[in-house]
């Protein structure tokens, strides 16, 4: 099985109600890692009382930042 990250979410399942807080994504460095959902374009989770497939897809870019986006700051020794 290849690796994936943890996702930072929890929700009721949909169809059946039991807590769902298995989250996980390949979108990320599939390190075993805790990341937040707005980290990822997908994420997703079976529930482990119903085996619903739960699934989530980011449906807008996520905003690709350049370097142009930052605040560059110089000081003197």
């Amino acid at each position: 099985m290849g690796m994936f990250d943890r996702i930072n979410y929890e929700m009721d399942c949909p169809k059946c109600g039991t807590k769902i807080n298995t989250f996980v994504s390949k979108d990320g460095p599939c390190i075993m890692a805790r990341l937040e959902f707005r980290e990822v374009d997908y994420f997703y989770a079976i529930c482990k009382n119903c085996g619903a497939w739960v699934g989530f897809t980011l449906n807008k870019p996520r905003p690709q930042y350049t370097i142009e986006d930052y605040d560059m700051e110089v000081k003197d020794d």
